[in-house]
């Protein structure tokens, strides 16, 4: 397993979750599982650093990587998605068409797709402390069937948000929830909808 040094960025954004002093070394995968399962902001500076050298050179691999994928709203500076002034980087700024496509590649990714559904992930950290991450997902994957995730969020500008994802009879719909309180219901809602025009689709 690769392992990761904390860096001075990563021990400064806020809110950090857990906390990575400079020069604490952290498996990838914790970091990976803290990242997706918690929006932990220290651990996406540090696995961005980790990839690309730098906060910069990794916004413009991002960058690149987006236009790829067929994203043509979003714009990423802070590898955390920070948009207020606690921004490095400048602020990120993603259109729900484009978190869609950003989920789809995750879904994609066997690797990041698993730590997506897990309830919960327990690991000892670079501090030498037993961490029990809870999945802030928490209550979709337990709750609505076939949930494949994906991630909670929240930004000053973007309110309360929300990209879930389910699969049934080998059919997958994406939800992607911005800038509401009841992230949840919004989410079942349309999911449900999604799956009643698959559903109809086929009998037609």
């Amino acid at each position: 397993t690769k392992q990761i040094i904390a860096t001075q960025e990563a021990q400064d954004v806020e809110p950090n979750k857990i906390g990575m002093p400079t020069g604490e070394i952290w498996s990838r995968d914790d970091l990976l599982n803290r990242l997706l399962l918690i929006s932990a902001n220290d651990a996406a500076y540090a696995l961005a650093t980790a990839s690309a050298g730098s906060i910069e050179e990794f916004q413009v691999i991002q960058n690149s990587i987006a236009r790829n994928l067929g994203m043509k709203d979003s714009s990423f500076g802070d590898p955390s998605g920070l948009d207020d002034a606690l921004a490095k980087n400048g602020a990120t700024a993603m259109s729900a068409y484009d978190v869609a496509i950003g989920a789809r590649a995750l879904l994609n990714n066997p690797e990041l797709a698993a730590i997506v559904t897990k309830p919960n992930y327990q690991f000892t950290g670079g501090d030498g402390e037993i961490h029990i991450l809870t999945n802030h997902n928490d209550t979709l994957l337990s709750g609505y069937a076939g949930s494949n995730g994906i991630k909670t969020g929240y930004t000053q500008k973007s309110g309360r948000t929300l990209v879930s994802s389910a699969t049934r009879d080998g059919q997958t719909v994406i939800a992607v929830v911005l800038d509401v309180q009841e992230t949840d219901q919004w989410a079942v809602s349309l999911m449900d909808e999604g799956f009643e025009y698959l559903t109809n689709a086929v009998k037609d």
